[in-house]
This record gives structure tokens, sequence and C-alpha cells, in this order.
């Protein structure tokens, strides 16, 4: 007889690996996985976990023995052009300028990339914390440790001057061919040096079979990711994307300055879409937001999903297909990585829910669905 205190996200995990353990014996040739969505999320799931397909580029690296190391997943996508621009000697660079927040994925994966190169990394950010500054953990440690030169700026106002001067430097820099001794790299490696990595990843992803699906979903940050997926990806495939770090508003901004940047590397050639990437409305919170819905959702996910990205995707994805899960059959869903910044993240849960952290998973019925009040631009 099954424990009453037994949580809803361990028999779920249970569950993950009873479908992991039916994948045929040639799922080491491929990068989809199944996984299982608790049914809280939905309307009309009834007690039954709903499955999802699921890309596992997080597993992508750009390995060892190569100038990034360990980096994995779209960071290792974004900065695929670089480091082949470094391994074949074209690229001379001496220094690296970017610029975003102090726990960011992408200033670590450049910190790694710079100190496996042997030049300098220097980050520009908002003022710190007073306890982070004295106490550097996470991604920030890391990175430092990587011989990342900090720029922390007095005042959010100082940022964006400093920011605003680094962008008119990029300006300057797009116009030139090939790579200048002092290469800035905008935030998120939002850039298109990145469609290079990504067109391979919409490569892969098209070389699956993909009989049953129609859309892909990504979590966007600064939404590099799921703009080039669009471009690449077979027309008949709509990308998904939910905005995580600002609005849907912030991520459309994101998108028109990548086409323009895209566009003035082609030196004027004209860069459209197929179709445009469709934002899911984040009704979760802004960046990094602690809810006890998001981390219920992260701890019935297998462990390769990030806590910062993955929650608040999975919950809007879930939110358009509330009264009609069944439609999630036509989705794939990209495992981005990023969890190297779970660890920081887990310590704000901890510091913010204390000993009611691990009896948010306990209590199944505590949660209501979420309800599917934006679903009709998806389901017709």
């Amino acid at each position: 007889m099954r424990s009453p205190r037994t949580s809803d996200s361990t028999r779920l995990r249970r569950a993950h690996r009873k479908v992991a353990a039916q994948q045929p014996a040639s799922r080491a040739a491929t990068f989809i996985e199944t996984v299982l969505l608790p049914p809280w999320l939905f309307t009309s799931a009834g007690a039954t976990p709903v499955p999802l397909k699921v890309f596992r580029d997080d597993i992508n690296c750009l390995g060892s023995d190569g100038p990034l190391g360990a980096v994995c997943g779209n960071k290792a996508r974004k900065l695929a052009a670089f480091a082949e621009a470094a391994s074949n000697t074209s690229m001379k660079v001496e220094r690296l300028v970017s610029h975003g927040g102090a726990q960011s994925n992408a200033m670590l994966a450049l910190a790694g990339f710079s100190s496996a190169l042997g030049v300098r990394f220097q980050y520009v950010t908002r003022p710190l914390p007073r306890w982070l500054r004295e106490r550097p953990c996470g991604n920030l440690k890391r990175a430092l440790s990587l011989g990342m030169e900090l720029w922390e700026c007095r005042t959010f106002t100082e940022y964006q001057s400093t920011v605003s001067e680094l962008e008119q430097e990029y300006q300057r820099q797009s116009e030139q061919i090939g790579y200048p001794q002092k290469l800035f790299v905008p935030q998120g490696v939002a850039c298109p040096e990145a469609a290079v990595g990504l067109r391979r990843l919409a490569e892969s992803i098209a070389a699956e079979d993909l009989r049953d699906i129609r859309m892909v979903c990504v979590p966007a940050g600064t939404g590099t990711t799921a703009w080039y997926l669009q471009q690449y990806l077979p027309a008949n495939v709509q990308v998904l994307a939910v905005a995580c770090v600002g609005d849907s508003q912030y991520l459309k901004a994101q998108f028109r300055r990548l086409e323009a940047r895209t566009h003035a590397a082609s030196r004027g050639t004209a860069v459209s879409l197929r179709r445009s990437v469709q934002v899911l409305p984040n009704e979760s919170g802004g960046f990094g937001t602690l809810k006890s819905e998001l981390y219920r959702l992260w701890r019935a996910l297998p462990s390769y999903f990030d806590l910062i990205y993955a929650p608040p995707t999975l919950l809007a994805l879930s939110a358009y297909f509330a009264d009609a899960p069944e439609r999630l059959r036509e989705v794939l869903y990209v495992a981005t990585g990023g969890s190297e910044g779970n660890a920081t993240q887990l310590r704000r849960y901890q510091r913010k829910f204390g000993q009611q952290l691990e009896s948010i998973c306990l209590d199944a019925s505590s949660m209501m669905p979420v309800r599917g009040t934006a679903r009709r631009s998806l389901i017709r």
C-alpha cells in the first residue's frame, strides 16, 4: 500500500524512470525523450500525467578538448562559431567584453571560453547586493575563478550608459570584416554569430521523426534561440517562446534588435522569418521569481531541467493547453540547459520557504489547475 505521504513529484519521478525504461533500444541515437507533466497543470487531465516530448539539447556540449570545455545546451550552440574561429586561428582576439546579470549562464560560458583561449574577459553588470559582492556564489563565483574581470557599475543609470557605449562600439565592430582584438559580445550572446550553432540545432530537430510535431517550444531570455529556430526549422513548424526575463513586449523588442543585427551582418541582404515566433504569456512573475507552484513543478521533472527557465515555460505552455492536454503531442519542448544555476536558485527558495519547502510537494490537492484563458490563439 502506497504511503499517503508520498509526494506527487516522487510518484512522477518513478513514472519517468518507467517511461525511460520503455524507450526503444535505438534511443541512444536520438535526442528525444518523453517526460510526464503533473496532472494538476490541466483542467481535464484527471489523475493522469500528461506526456510531453523533449529534445535533449542540454547534452549537446563543446567537449573538454575544445575551447569551451564543458559548456552545453544553447550556450554551446551560440558560441559554436566563435569556438570554430578560435580553433582555426582566424580569431586573434585579446579581450572579450560583455554585460548582463551577475548570475548569467552566458557570463559563465564566456568566462570559460576566454579562459580556454587565454584572453581577458571583462563583464559589465548592475550594482550588486552587498552580500553577493562580499561573498560571491554560484555562476559569479565560478566565472571569477576562471579569471573574469567584473566591472560593477555604481548605479543603474551608469550601467545603462556603459551598455549604450558598448552597443555603439558593437555597431562599429559589425561593420568590420573579421574579429577585432577587443570583441564585444551582446548580452546572452544575442548576435548573428549564434546562427551557426542554432542552425545546426534546427537541423538536428528536423532530422528526428516530426510527423506529429507542429510546434517547438523554448524558454526565452534574449530570444536568440527561438528567433533563429523559427528561421531554420521546416516552414510548417511554429516556434513557441515564453518570455522568462522580461515581459512579452520586451521579448518582441529583442527579436527586432536581433533581426536588425542580422540584417547589418548580412551587409544589407534582406533578412526575414517565414513566420513570427509565437510568444506565450508568462504570468508566473519576473525573472527568477520564487513561487511554490514553480518549485513544485520542477521537483516533478527529471533532474536535467533547470530551475529558473523551465518551470515558468512549462507552466505557460500548460496554460495554453489546459483544457486540451492531448494537443501537447504536437509540441516538442527543447531542453536548453542552464542547470548550472540551480544551486543558487535553490538556496533562494530555501531562504524564502525554509522548512515549508518540502511540504510544497506533498499536498497534490493544494494546487488548482492552470486555466487556459489565453488558449484561443493556438487551439482551434
